[in-house]
């Protein structure tokens, strides 16, 4: 059914058939992609005094997120203590993690107080994708972490606000479609953000068995369109 109510027959077709492609299982809300965009133009700074003075510019968000938890090379290697994220909006941060070579670092959050208790800096550090760091103020916020020894940033990590409906690595999918009911594919494991299916159907709904919960599924056409919903679906 479309949006202005008319039906619309999905007819199968056995012969012509194509790879289904996808990088979330629900239909991504507007603002989520906004929170993603407003971190073009953030920056992140490493410094020695714990008040920043004499920060230096490690890396600049110049395009939107590719993925949902993206790594980004730090084109200059300093080596401090204090790291920070400022950002050009009011944060909507989910994650940030700051790597030398391979190794995740850890330490002290510091920063802006969050608009509510569960939104502070540590929940950048959480590991948590549902969680973020978010306050009220729209200028100059920030938000880091005090490594407490100086080290060397080769890698940083960030993700944008999320509802966690992303492919997500190392977690289960199924994906069924219909054909006079809901058919089960065999079970596939992330190895991507990405997970492509082969040779199938018309009208599939694809969840985590791993994670989350049914009412996270994503029910998905060839046409593009959320079956009965107004939300476009992203194949790409």
């Amino acid at each position: 059914m479309h949006e202005d109510g008319t039906v619309e027959v999905l007819a199968f077709n056995t012969v012509h058939r194509q790879p289904l492609t996808i990088n979330r299982k629900y239909p991504k809300h507007p603002d989520f992609d906004r929170y993603e965009k407003e971190m073009i133009g953030g920056w992140f700074e490493g410094a020695n005094r714990t008040d920043f003075s004499d920060a230096t510019t490690l890396l600049t968000i110049v395009r939107q997120q590719a993925c949902q938890i993206e790594r980004l090379a730090v084109p200059t290697k300093y080596t401090t203590q204090p790291y920070r994220y400022i950002s050009t909006q009011c944060g909507n941060l989910a994650e940030v993690e700051f790597y030398s070579g391979n190794v995740p670092l850890t330490g002290k959050p510091i920063g802006f107080a969050g608009e509510v208790p569960e939104r502070e800096p540590g929940a950048l550090f959480d590991g948590n994708m549902e969680s973020f760091f978010n306050t009220p103020d729209t200028t100059g916020i920030w938000a880091g972490v005090d490594l407490c020894v100086p080290k060397t940033i080769t890698e940083i990590a960030v993700a944008a606000q999320t509802d966690d409906n992303e492919i997500r690595l190392g977690d289960t999918y199924q994906l069924y479609y219909w054909q006079d009911g809901w058919r089960p594919t065999p079970a596939a494991v992330a190895g991507d953000y990405r997970l492509t299916w082969t040779d199938r159907q018309i009208l599939f709904i694809c969840c985590a068995t791993s994670r989350g919960a049914w009412n996270k599924g994503r029910s998905l056409t060839r046409r593009g369109s959320r079956y009965g919903g107004k939300h476009k679906n992203r194949f790409s």
